[in-house]
């Protein structure tokens, strides 16, 4: 074979090709590179996954002491005995999450369901009367053998000043007397009131008056130690 065709063939065979040293580069930079967007995406992935487990883990931390609170106030209550009261208040919010009531149930369970979660806890006894403990203040007495949870409520925790207020509660074994209470303790006008009990529970209205805060509250008119309340603010 000629020395013109061996020419021609070394340089088929080289065309395209890469020296050694530079494929070694280019391979040991593509796989860093790799390496990088790896260590990228674990690391983030980590990151969001730690960040909601530990939201998860607060707001559980949240629903177990609500509903600690809520058996211990009534576990107290019975075994207080006849004539025992206790007032017991409760968060608003569970972290960044509202949860409307706990309820009690005749499987002797105190449940909090929010969001997130839901979480459960036992109490000492059935006989309770009102199985719904709403966020605020309510209280839990015992008459009779019988533990009466008391406890009001509204439709909202913020309003404008002009728009209504849907105010409730229970268990009253009376009447209620009504009130609304602005920052400075000063009653708002119109309140406070009587407002008729139905099934032992009642039901009023307020128009939200100048931004503040405000407390609602309902007290038994014959037993006074049946009372709850709760705090909204006005924006």
């Amino acid at each position: 074979m000629s020395r013109a065709n061996n020419q021609i063939i070394e340089k088929l065979i080289n065309f395209g090709s890469i020296p050694f040293s530079r494929m070694k580069a280019q391979i040991s930079i593509e796989f860093l590179t790799g390496v990088a967007v790896m260590l990228f995406i674990y690391v983030t992935t980590i990151g969001i996954y730690s960040s909601y487990a530990q939201t998860d883990i607060i707001e559980s931390e949240i629903a177990q002491e609500i509903c600690y609170r809520v058996a211990t106030g009534v576990s107290s209550a019975v075994i207080g005995g006849n004539g025992f009261t206790v007032n017991i208040s409760l968060p608003y919010r569970i972290q960044a999450n509202n949860y409307n009531a706990v309820i009690i149930s005749n499987q002797s369970l105190v449940t909090v369901d929010w969001k997130n979660g839901l979480f459960a806890c036992s109490i000492v006894s059935q006989n309770v009367t009102g199985k719904f403990v709403y966020p605020g203040k309510f209280s839990a007495n015992n008459i009779n053998s019988v533990v009466y949870i008391t406890s009001v409520t509204t439709d909202d925790l913020t309003y404008v000043p002009g728009e209504t207020v849907k105010i409730s509660g229970g268990y009253f074994l009376n009447n209620t007397i009504v009130n609304v209470i602005n920052e400075q303790k000063i009653s708002m006008p119109g309140y406070p009131k009587i407002v008729l009990a139905t099934n032992h529970e009642f039901n009023d209205t307020w128009i939200a008056g100048a931004p503040g805060l405000y407390v609602i509250s309902g007290t038994d008119t014959v037993k006074k130690s049946l009372y709850g309340e709760r705090v909204i603010e006005v924006i």
